[in-house]
């Protein structure tokens, strides 16, 4: 611990922080502990969450509407992931083909996120590749 710099209370451990990106609770677990969230938190939400989590999401943010920014960008991809993947698998495939390799390009410097219009149009692009492959 440095003592110039107070440790915060709720640190979180570097294996918290890979089991929060490969859940795609990067997002929760930022906001537990305060922090805002990064842009690329929305789309680890999109590649990485479950039908369920994405479902709860859904849900919870359906009553809420209108949303503004990047809620409603993100209810919106969920609403059309959701719809176009009708099984586990085919959700899980529209993640690893298209939505992880747009996160590693982000993260690579190849893309750029910086607000909810950018991620509407590189998600959907994405979509619109990965639905082209099949």
């Amino acid at each position: 611990m440095n003592p110039s710099h107070p440790q915060q209370k709720s640190d979180i451990s570097v294996v918290q922080l890979a089991e929060a990106l490969v859940q795609g609770d990067v997002l929760i677990a930022l906001q537990e502990r305060g922090e805002a969230a990064p842009a690329w938190g929305y789309l680890n939400l999109l590649a990485h969450s479950d039908r369920g989590s994405l479902q709860r999401v859904r849900d919870f943010n359906q009553s809420r509407r209108p949303l503004s920014g990047w809620g409603t960008v993100v209810f919106d991809l969920i609403v059309d992931m959701l719809n176009s993947a009708p099984t586990d698998d085919d959700l899980q495939s529209l993640q690893r083909k298209a939505l992880v390799p747009l996160e590693l390009k982000i993260w690579g410097g190849g893309e750029t996120l910086c607000s909810p219009q950018d991620l509407d149009i590189l998600v959907r692009s994405a979509f619109y590749r990965y639905m082209g492959q099949l």
